[in-house]
């Protein structure tokens, strides 16, 4: 049998709202999550693993773009009274 060593490595973070990782508790708090690449050395090969990132982005832009649009409401609600 081969053996094989995984290696997580931190590429990256991301600032994100809490609210997303914690089921929908502590909205408005910012955190950093890091972005982890996967290296595999075994079996007379090197493996990169990239586990990807762009849904969990897809998810963060909607939000933002939701809370943009609630502000831009709130500011015309406001301006009407």
């Amino acid at each position: 049998m081969k053996e094989y060593t995984i290696y997580p490595l931190t590429v990256g973070a991301n600032e994100t709202d809490q609210g997303i990782m914690t089921y929908q508790r502590y909205y408005g708090k910012r955190i950093w999550i890091p972005i982890y690449v996967f290296y595999i050395a075994g079996g007379g090969k090197n493996i990169l693993v990239d586990t990807g990132l762009e849904e969990f982005m897809a998810e963060e832009r909607r939000l933002r773009r939701m809370e943009q649009y609630a502000a831009r409401r709130s500011d015309r609600r406001q301006r009407r009274r």
